[in-house]
């Protein structure tokens, strides 16, 4: 075969030769690196290191047991931060650092592994004597940073505190108190902003890491001087008791040390001048709060109401005497003021008197001197109906009956019930039936107090006789009751007042009037007319009256007449 033409020309030749060279070369040289690899079995290559410390010949076992012991190393380096004089030490790992252990693992392992010619070279510097370190990169987590710099920032910056004093009983001991002194003291505020940077840009490096950090100085409101100003006041004022006599009947009021310094307070005032800043104070609450209700009241005496007392004809009045109300604002103010004082820390209560809604000469000017009526109906001892006539008498006792003014029977009696404490018995009803209520019997007061009012000369407005006439009570004057439908109502038109005084036993109920003479009463019953026989009682007609006489000589006639039903 005839060579080719290109061949025969000389450089052609010598790019072919210069090829298979370098292909030979290329061939000798990865056999060559297969058989180092070979040699290097399963280690670490020949000089590495890791974060300075050797690994070269290691197995991979015992390169990760190098490369974890590095890694906690380096997390444990300390992280120091310094503000002022406050200092807060820490590790990487506290900082939110961490380490890429399996990146770290690889790149050891991989020397003399990885590329052809980057093996090559890694094996020809082994062989040469050379090493090579892989170094543990440690990183921080900007979120994890920032929290661990907020919290920094937090321990290391210190509140401003002002100057302050606290009254302080010694326990058991009411004489002894304590002035307990609080000095002042600057703060510092840290930023965690620039803390976190500082940090951020040194903990990648091996070794302590030192920040010094500014903090920014703040300085107290109250200082020494309101110290000097008040500690003295302070101590005087829980030196010794404060009494304040009662100007009534009530208890005096004694403050023992020991009650002083919860009454008192030493407060702060920032806004006033240095020097005033800090004061002895107290006010109304403080003391309320100390004595309490049960307190309040042992120093308080109420107003005694005026009240008649009758006995027989005879008519006292007793009570209408004015009562004491602490004024507790104006008492603490008092209390400060005292137990400021070198000497001298006595004083009287500050109240105000209390009158009573009737007086004594209230009561003198109602005329109320004398029985100006009486009237009784007869009990029958025994009877359920005598419970209710009593409790309904009592429920009325001492009412008063001012000029110009009516007076219900069942307005001041109330309702008839059991929750009231009434009993059930014999009523009649509106169609002259007996039935069985709850409160029955109680318009026998309806007779009683008509008949009082009758004598007394007053208004008679309403009343109502009975269907059936009962032989206890007079005829026609008389009255029956029954709450909401049936009433007995009359109408003070004298010009003094009426006392309405009940008394009762077993056997009567009595109501009396008491007040000043002022007309007399002449009354007249007619004889029954028209009378119809009845199996259990008679019925009949009756008219009667009463003539009034006034102080004037004028008089006045009134006449009523009532129809009984027989009853079968």
């Amino acid at each position: 075969m005839a060579e080719s033409p290109l061949l025969e020309r000389p450089a052609a030749r010598w790019v072919v030769l210069a090829v298979g060279a370098i292909l030979l070369v290329l061939a000798a040289a990865y056999i060559l690196l297969v058989g180092l690899q070979r040699g290097q079995g399963e280690t670490v290559l020949t000089g590495v290191h890791v974060d300075g410390e050797s690994v070269g010949g290691a197995s991979r076992a015992e390169l990760v047991a190098t490369v974890d012991a590095r890694t906690e190393a380096r997390l444990a380096d300390p992280v120091v931060v310094v503000a002022s004089e406050g200092e807060l030490e820490t590790d990487r790992a506290g900082v939110g650092a961490s380490v890429d252990r399996e990146a770290t693992i690889d790149a050891a392992w991989e020397r003399g592994r990885r590329g052809f010619l980057r093996a090559l070279r890694d094996h020809a510097r082994a062989r040469m004597g050379g090493t090579v370190d892989v170094g543990i990169e440690v990183t921080a987590d900007r979120r994890e940073l920032a929290r661990w710099a907020t919290d920094a920032a937090d321990q290391l910056s210190q509140p401003v505190r002002d100057a302050a004093v606290e009254l302080v009983a010694r326990d058991g001991e009411d004489d002894t108190v304590d002035v307990a002194v609080t000095d002042p003291r600057e703060g510092r505020e840290v930023d965690p902003g620039p803390l976190a940077q500082e940090v951020a840009g040194r903990v990648e490096r091996p070794g302590e890491v030192r920040v010094e950090v500014p903090a920014r100085t703040r300085t107290p409101d109250i200082t020494d001087v309101d110290l000097e100003a008040v500690v003295p006041r302070a101590e005087l004022a829980v030196s010794a008791s404060v009494t304040l006599t009662n100007p009534s009947a009530g208890e005096d009021l004694v403050l023992a040390p020991g009650d002083l310094a919860s009454v008192l307070v030493v407060l702060a005032r920032p806004e006033e001048p240095e020097g005033a800043r800090l004061a002895v104070h107290t006010d109304g609450d403080r003391l309320a709060d100390h004595l309490g209700d049960e307190g309040i009241g042992a120093l308080e005496e109420p107003p005694v109401e005026a009240d008649f007392e009758v006995t027989g004809d005879t008519v006292e009045i007793v009570g209408g005497t004015p009562g004491f109300a602490v004024d507790v604002d104006r008492t603490a103010f008092r209390v400060l003021e005292l137990a400021t004082r070198d000497d001298d820390r006595a004083g009287e209560l500050a109240g105000d008197t209390t009158e009573p809604e009737l007086s004594r000469q209230d009561a003198e000017e109602l005329g109320i001197e004398q029985v100006v009526s009486s009237f009784s109906t007869p009990l029958t001892p025994g009877e359920a109906r005598n419970h209710n006539i009593h409790l309904g008498a009592d429920l009325f006792d001492g009412s008063i009956i001012h000029p110009g003014d009516r007076f219900s029977l069942n307005e001041a009696i109330g309702p008839r019930t059991r929750e009231r404490g009434f009993v059930e018995n014999g009523f009649i009803d509106a169609d002259g039936e007996l039935i069985s209520v709850v409160g029955g019997g109680s318009s026998q007061l309806g007779t009683t107090f008509l008949n009082a009012a009758w004598f007394a000369g007053i208004a008679i407005v309403e009343f109502q006789p009975h269907s059936y006439y009962f032989e206890r009570y007079p005829m026609g004057r008389e009255a029956t009751l029954s709450f909401g439908h049936i009433d007995v109502v009359v109408e003070n038109d004298s010009p003094h007042a009426i006392l309405v005084v009940t008394s009762h036993s077993e056997s009567e109920v009595t109501v009396r009037f008491v007040s000043s003479p002022w007309a007399e009463v002449d009354t007249w019953t007619d004889d029954p007319r028209d009378r119809v026989p009845g199996q259990e009682r008679d019925g009949f007609t009756v008219e009667y009256g009463r003539t009034i006489t006034y102080p004037d000589g004028s008089t006045e006639e009134e006449s009523y007449v009532h129809r009984y039903e027989p009853e079968d």
